[in-house]
């Protein structure tokens, strides 16, 4: 694409310089034009012949300038079209590449994949499976935790007390806190009295006076969290199937994991489509009829309106 980009570039230059020519030459045409049509008239007739002569002459220039401009036009068109051309196949070459790449990577992998995870769920299911069998007959202290949660869950943290202090506060006759600790920088205490009080802090207000007081224990603790897990394998992973085939894996209880397990390896992706066989149905249309009377009657009552006519 560079050589085309120059060849452009030396095209463009060769048309902007045909323009130029054109203009000067039309111009040149024009004034040559003017003194033919209208000659001094002490211009003796060579003088006038060489006025006609130059008039051709810049007719001539103007020709040449018309079609060299018309073919350095051609030829950045036709270049701007091969280059256009060019970079559409480079693209659709480009493009196509990638898709065979990602085609070749998405099989494998995916192939890889599948085995994989029908592996490690097949022995994961396998071993939990175990566990809970032998976790029946083992005592309480002794049962063995899931190995799955290992792998794929977060353990539970449990809470930490980080800080604990005691504190007195002034409470009402209830034993509830009766200030905040913006009102308690105001309070003025009467430790002879064994009392305190919170000045109003208008004229409207009134003075509060606090009596009795109450120990309560402050703890500064971070939260534990819970154990989770988002899922079994068998639970949690999806993967397609190739070439219209099965799929890898779809979700599934655990309790079927193995069973279906033992399905998918009877399964292949490369098995022909089967075709699905024609559906015959019978169903009754007409009540049950004793006599050939009957069968007329509900005949002629029933027959399609063409047979009638």
């Amino acid at each position: 694409m560079a050589l085309f980009a120059k060849g452009i570039a030396s095209l463009e230059g060769r048309l902007e310089k045909a323009r130029t020519e054109l203009t000067a030459a039309e111009t040149a045409f024009a004034e040559a034009v003017g003194f033919v049509e209208n000659p001094p008239l002490s211009f003796s007739d060579d003088q006038v012949d060489g006025l006609v002569a130059a008039r051709n002459g810049c007719e001539g220039r103007l020709v040449r300038a018309k079609v060299e401009f018309r073919r350095a036009q051609t030829a950045l068109n036709d270049a701007c079209a091969a280059a256009e051309e060019r970079q559409r196949r480079e693209s659709l070459e480009r493009v196509l590449a990638l898709g065979v790449e990602a085609q070749k990577v998405v099989r494998h992998e995916l192939t890889a994949a599948i085995t994989g995870m029908r592996k490690a769920i097949k022995l994961m299911g396998e071993a939990e499976a175990a566990r809970q069998e032998l976790n029946l007959k083992l005592p309480a202290d002794q049962r063995l935790e899931s190995f799955e949660f290992a792998v794929l869950g977060r353990p539970g943290v449990p809470e930490k007390t980080i800080k604990t202090e005691l504190l007195l506060k002034w409470v009402s006759a209830n034993g509830d806190i009766l200030f905040s600790e913006e009102e308690e920088a105001r309070l003025l205490v009467d430790h002879r009295s064994g009392t305190a009080k919170l000045p109003r802090q208008s004229s409207a207000g009134e003075d509060v006076v606090a009596f009795r007081r109450r120990f309560f224990e402050r703890r500064v603790v971070l939260p534990g969290t819970s154990p989770r897990m988002e899922g079994a394998l068998s639970e949690t992973v999806r993967l397609p199937g190739l070439d219209g085939g099965p799929p890898g894996w779809e979700p599934v209880d655990p309790g079927a994991a193995l069973r279906m397990l033992a399905e998918l390896e009877d399964a292949t992706s490369t098995k022909p489509a089967e075709r699905t066989p024609p559906v015959e149905t019978v169903r009754p249309v007409s009540p049950v009829l004793a006599t050939q009377e009957e069968v007329d009657r509900w005949d002629r009552e029933h027959a399609p309106a063409d047979a009638a006519e």
